[in-house]
């Protein structure tokens, strides 16, 4: 959201009458690499791999191998690691959900058909005819029970950043125009629209405390560059003003990921991006529960 659009969030959309927004699919096409064994189990006395139910993989092995005939002794000490990748998308991110009991489980397992996941703002315009818009929520949705859930304890912009870069580039052009014939109603007319670069992070807590960013609990920290846009325009037939979202993207991911095989290890190095469809223009998003506004600025 650019900065002389919105300001700090401050009305929840409960209890208002019907609200314009803007809603975007999120994509999330997110890579953890983690360390793994490079080698396999092998007999001590022999220092061959193992066969069987015996065998299997591992870091590290020692075998000792005597030759009377000869009069040697050999004693080995192997270590061997290597590095996997484990692919992290919606597909991933829903199954993650739907184990942490954040999703309701409809249909059949893995229970993931009919989720997606949505990036939602909601627009308000004042008594002096100015627009403004809220921070951005994301949110799973079912489409055919018709279900939505408020992800923002979960997926949470910014939490825990102290990164601050931010560049924009806009336009923002505010005129009134008065008649002598009709000097009680002058005409308005706003036109906006922003582009902007900021560092930010992404965290991600399936355990959900929502503003905290817990250093035990937290599954992912994606920081990055996040590229957005935005413009006022109108929806419906009433032509009510709106603050629609670009293509916006979270790229250059350069983050933590969770511990995956061996926890003696280092959590997971997390890399990648979190895409954004164009915002769709959208009547009414009141129900999207708890989505906030900007306040006057």
């Amino acid at each position: 959201m650019s900065l002389v659009v919105a300001a700090l969030l401050s009305i929840p959309l409960a209890g208002l009458a019907q609200i314009p927004g803007s809603v975007s699919n999120a994509v999330f096409s997110l890579t953890f690499t983690y360390t793994a064994p490079g080698t396999v189990l092998k007999d001590s006395e022999t220092g061959k791999p193992l066969k069987g139910e015996e065998a299997g993989p591992t870091y590290s092995n020692e075998w000792h191998i005597s030759n009377e005939a000869k009069g040697t002794e050999e004693n080995t000490y192997e270590y061997v690691s290597k590095t996997l990748t484990q692919k992290f998308g919606n597909k991933e991110l829903l199954l993650a959900l739907i184990e942490a009991g954040v999703l309701p489980e409809y249909g059949k397992e893995p229970f993931i058909a009919g989720w997606s996941i949505v990036l939602v703002n909601g627009s308000f315009t004042d008594e002096g005819g100015y627009t403004h818009d809220g921070d951005s929520k994301f949110y799973a949705v079912h489409k055919t029970e018709n279900d939505i859930v408020d992800l923002s304890a979960i997926i949470q912009p910014s939490g825990g950043s102290e990164l601050s870069g931010y560049a924009e580039k806009g336009a923002y052009k505010d005129v009134f125009k008065s008649s002598n014939s009709d000097p009680e109603n002058p005409q308005h007319t706003i036109t906006s629209a922003f582009s902007w670069k900021e560092s930010t992070m992404v965290v991600i807590d399936f355990e959900g405390v929502l503003g905290e960013f817990n250093e035990e609990t937290f599954f992912a920290a994606l920081q990055g560059i996040f590229t957005q846009s935005d413009k006022l325009t109108s929806v419906g037939a009433d032509k009510v003003p709106v603050i629609v979202n670009g293509a916006g993207k979270l790229a250059s991911i350069s983050g933590t990921g969770p511990y995956i095989g061996d926890e003696s290890f280092d959590r997971s190095v997390a890399e990648g991006s979190i895409s954004f469809s164009a915002g769709k223009a959208t009547e009414d998003v009141s129900m999207y529960p708890d989505l906030p506004l900007g306040e006057e600025f």
